[in-house]
């Protein structure tokens, strides 16, 4: 074993000298320019009142003790998905532990041998783990070009074909052309695997994401809702028709192998999706979009070229502050956490060379003060 721990050491050595050594750290008690709860749901008290009056009327039960498979099943998350699902506008939905795990169980186990995956480059990395543990043949097209994507269609689509895609990139923030992609699944009779994990909750109608609002969600073949990040909680619904739940259940390790969710983990899908459906909603999304054009307006107010940065502003509450090469940028998100921001590098591999960034997460609880006073900072780093 000695062999062992000495790759480990010499590895994590690696890491510390290029920059790349990672460890958990949690949210300090700065500003928040860092977590996904984006409406900020998952402190509220709103969300807290909904959550006990559901748990009040479940009996008390720690764990679900098997996979839904084996005893794990129950009717509470059974009624809890034909909710999702009629929210969401599907026939049906599945409940998963979390957004990985869903994504997983739905890209190991939908495309078979002989189909033919393509997906966006910049997919998250558990979409492309779920593609590696499927038998089919997959390629990656350029980020958001749909013209390389039908190229390689032509040249590489055999048997079923799939589009992988996010309804919004979780390092950029921007947004599929999801309309051009349905007409290209369309032409080429393929199904569309669909991540809506960074539109749920705060984008379209009650937040129902991005293929609801362009009323286009019955032409997507698979949905999938996360709930760790906008709804504030954890887990996520896949969504979809019957057969596809039936499908994913006969045929997902991801889903037939592991212990059925919890009560409590449910009640607060359900709880949370109930909140960011109503008037609560309603009003903090209307405060996250107005600092979203707040971000953009002061963003554009610096110098579109200095020898520091450079502000990648979108229409979504992901922002981008591209600041070149590991060392500096997390030079950079240092001395913001000193004057009281939180926010955190990130470096590549997670991005490409040339490509790190601070990624600024914009929230609801968020002022036009603060948006402005952390590019005040960066106007004195400039100078």
């Amino acid at each position: 074993m000695k062999s062992i721990q000495s790759y480990f050491e010499s590895q994590l050595r690696l890491r510390k000298t290029n920059g790349t050594f990672r460890q958990p750290i949690g949210s300090g008690s700065g500003i928040d320019f860092l977590s996904n709860d984006y409406l900020g749901i998952s402190r509220s008290h709103e969300l807290k009142e909904i959550v006990e009056e559901e748990l009040s009327s479940l009996p008390f039960r720690g764990g679900t003790a098997g996979s839904r498979l084996l005893g794990g099943d129950n009717e509470y998350i059974r009624v809890t998905e034909d909710y999702l699902a009629k929210f969401y506008n599907g026939d049906a939905a599945l409940v998963f532990s979390s957004g990985y795990q869903a994504n997983m169980a739905v890209l190991s186990s939908v495309p078979q041998r002989g189909d033919t995956v393509f997906y966006d480059e910049l997919s998250h990395a558990c979409m492309k783990d779920g593609i590696r543990l499927s038998f089919a043949k997959s390629y990656s097209f350029k980020h958001n070009d749909l013209d390389d994507l039908e190229k390689k269609v032509e040249r590489f689509g055999k048997g079923r074909i799939f589009f992988v895609v996010e309804s919004v990139y979780s390092m950029d923030g921007d947004f599929v052309d999801l309309n051009s992609l349905v007409k290209l699944s369309e032409k080429y009779d393929a199904g569309i695997i669909l991540d809506e994990a960074h539109t749920t909750a705060w984008y379209g109608d009650h937040g129902k994401g991005l293929a609801v609002d362009e009323s286009v969600d019955n032409k997507i073949l698979a949905r999938i809702y996360t709930y760790g990040k906008g709804p504030g909680v954890h887990g996520a619904v896949v969504v979809g028709t019957e057969l596809l739940k039936s499908f994913i259940i006969n045929n997902s390790r991801p889903f037939i192998y592991t212990t059925a969710p919890p009560d409590h983990h449910v009640v607060l899908m359900k709880s949370s999706t109930k909140l960011f459906s109503g008037d609560f909603g309603d009003n903090q999304r209307l405060i996250l979009k107005n600092n979203i054009k707040c971000f953009g307006e002061v963003s554009s107010q610096l110098p579109s070229k200095n020898d520091l940065f450079n502000v990648s502003a979108t229409n979504t509450p992901i922002q981008s502050i591209i600041i070149p090469g590991n060392e500096e940028v997390s030079k950079v998100a240092g001395y913001l956490r000193q004057e009281g921001f939180e926010v955190r590098p990130v470096r590549s591999p997670t991005v490409k060379v040339g490509q790190e960034r601070i990624r600024v997460c914009l929230h609801s609880s968020n002022t036009s003060a603060e948006i402005t006073e952390l590019f005040n900072i960066f106007k004195t780093l400039i100078d």
